[in-house]
């Protein structure tokens, strides 16, 4: 014989795992078609419901892989229930939802007059499916993939899961994530760990199957979703991680939001404000930060000679100023949007509330000019700074061709993205770091509510906690819910907001998801100013945005059934967001 057949040849770890994730595609297959058969065949509603559970049970052993090798593929089978759409070839292109979350909404509850629909959308599932099977033969997955997709999967549960982001309807969320972990804890046995440190394995199983406990038999609402992360997911998180580097698999070096080094997502320094700037940008350093800061409050970028970025965007104020809508240049008129927060600017895939542009130099460039905000230009302004030795001398330090325009922004834009605050007494409370970082009873219900039935971590992702969607980060989100144009009146805001640059039907009164780190202090709120108080806020949301209250638009992508808050929930839920 010259060697052993490919049939005796022992199998690496990732080719086990990938016989399993087979396999598990072929079992999702089969729930499929076993509740297109329940669907076609005019079962009961409750045979077709407890079909569907079973469907999505059976989606959870291959989310894990799917997610990670095939995002296009995981989005069709389990995207979220609303249009998307992306810019393309110069254009921006919309196209409808699909997937398991789709088909939920057609369920529960269960409208044979809708039957074509569901099941033009359970063909189209079984067709990605198929799809996803055929190219999985084709595919060789890795070892460090492998566990990169897996800590992937339990920030997913964290951030999507156990909000009930891909469970809306049903809220069948936990034992959904029980099954997931189930599935990752039989992946790492394929894993030499225990040869290599038996401890560290036997740590890493009773995490598993502690986390899968705390899922089982919970119900959705009073889930303790903080205790959760503090005492399960993130210590699992941890051990993947430290199971990793034990294998000696390294970790991929492609520049992503969330850090690959990152242990937990409430790590300080877990989130690389870089990611979303253009490919030949300069990296920020302790000196074009110091110099943005200068910059920053410098009156030399607008046209009176008076007016800075800090005017309108007032570090004590949460890097806002205050107003319901900004005073424009002449101080005499209003801008008709409220001015945002910088704070967490750099992890974001656009900027501006209508979300035009995509980088931070880009909207510096916009603002700078627009005659309205500042009414300046940044070439006047280097040529007014290189008569300054204080300003040639720090850009000669920071930068090798020292003062230009393209520099000015750059130094502008590092500031800007250093201010990404990820270490409040919630996050440090996350980490277990100190005893003395606890939080009041209020603080600790708020984060539940926040989390769990307030439906908040849904649009305001954990842990940045604005539209960037976890756990790849990779785009950001505007919403449609419906925002009044007075804090007591009947009517929709007239600002069409993203549609204005897009051009599209879905874009109509959407506006970018903000981040609520520093809410506390960036009152008023909403994209108009018109709510002075968070109470308003949760009152606003309780009711269902605009559509609950019977004058938002069709397109509302904000769910506008009564979150029925209570009013011990609805105060715990300020003061967590305080606590931000």
């Amino acid at each position: 014989m010259l060697g052993a057949s490919a049939e005796t040849t022992p199998k690496q770890p990732h080719q086990l795992v990938k016989i399993r994730y087979v396999s598990a595609l072929a079992r999702f297959d089969s729930a499929v078609g076993v509740f297109r058969q329940a669907v076609q065949t005019n079962r009961p509603a409750t045979d077709v419901q407890r079909a569907f559970r079973q469907m999505r049970l059976a989606y959870k052993p291959v989310e894990c892989l799917t997610e990670f090798y095939f995002p296009g593929s995981a989005k069709r089978l389990n995207g979220p229930p609303v249009p998307d759409a992306d810019f393309d070839d110069g254009r921006w292109i919309a196209w409808p939802p699909y997937g398991l979350q789709v088909i939920e909404a057609l369920v529960f509850p269960l409208d044979p007059a809708r039957k074509i629909i569901l099941n033009a959308e359970l063909k189209r599932l079984q067709e990605t499916t198929n799809s996803l099977r055929n190219v999985v033969n084709y595919t060789q997955l890795s070892d460090a993939h492998v566990f990169g997709a897996m800590r992937l999967e339990v920030f997913r549960i964290i951030t999507l899961g156990i909000t009930g982001f891909d469970s809306p309807i049903d809220n069948n969320s936990l034992p959904e994530a029980a099954v997931s972990l189930e599935t990752m804890q039989q992946m790492v046995t394929h894993y030499p760990l225990a040869a290599r440190n038996q401890a560290l394995a036997t740590q890493l199983n009773r995490a598993f199957s502690l986390a899968i406990s705390r899922l089982r038999g919970q119900k959705f609402m009073p889930f303790d979703r903080l205790t959760f992360i503090r005492d399960c997911a993130y210590p699992l998180s941890r051990l993947l991680a430290e199971t990793q580097k034990t294998l000696g698999l390294t970790l991929p070096t492609d520049k992503r939001l969330l850090k690959q080094s990152a242990r937990t997502l409430s790590d300080v320094g877990a989130f690389e404000p870089m990611a979303f700037a253009r490919y030949d940008t300069r990296a920020p350093t302790p000196d074009r930060v110091a110099l943005g800061k200068m910059l920053f409050s410098n009156p030399v970028l607008s046209s009176d000679g008076k007016r800075t970025c800090q005017t309108c965007h007032q570090p004590e104020r949460g890097f806002t100023d205050g107003e319901k809508t900004a005073f424009s240049i002449d101080g005499k008129t209003r801008i008709s949007r409220n001015t945002p927060t910088l704070l967490n600017a750099g992890l974001q895939s656009f900027q501006f509330i209508d979300s035009r542009v995509f980088f931070l130099e880009d909207q510096i460039t916009d603002v700078v000019h627009n005659p309205d905000e500042m009414g300046g230009s940044t070439q006047r302004a280097v040529e007014i700074l290189k008569k300054d030795a204080d300003y040639q001398a720090h850009f000669r330090k920071a930068y090798p061709d020292s003062l230009t325009e393209v520099n000015l922004r750059n130094a502008l834009a590092s500031y800007v993205r250093s201010l990404t605050p990820a270490d409040s007494r919630v996050d440090r409370y996350l980490r277990a770091d100190e005893p003395k970082a606890m939080l009041t009873t209020d603080e600790k219900l708020g984060f539940n509510v926040f989390m769990g039935k307030g439906r908040c971590g849904t649009c305001h992702y954990f842990p940045i906690f604005n539209g960037t969607v976890p756990p790849a980060y990779i785009k950001s989100e505007s919403e449609i819910i419906g925002t009044p144009a007075t804090a007591a009146g009947k009517k929709l805001s007239p600002d069409i907001g993203r549609a204005g640059f897009t051009g599209l039907e879905i874009h109509q009164n959407a506006f970018k998801t903000p981040t609520l780190r520093g809410i506390g202090k960036t009152a008023p709120y909403m994209h108009n100013g018109v709510y002075k108080t968070l109470e308003q806020v949760v009152d606003f949301y309780d009711k269902g945005g605009g559509k609950g209250l019977g004058f938002g638009p069709e397109n509302q992508t904000l769910p506008f059934d009564k979150l029925n808050l209570t009013a011990p929930e609805k105060r715990a839920l300020v003061a967590f967001m305080k606590a931000l």
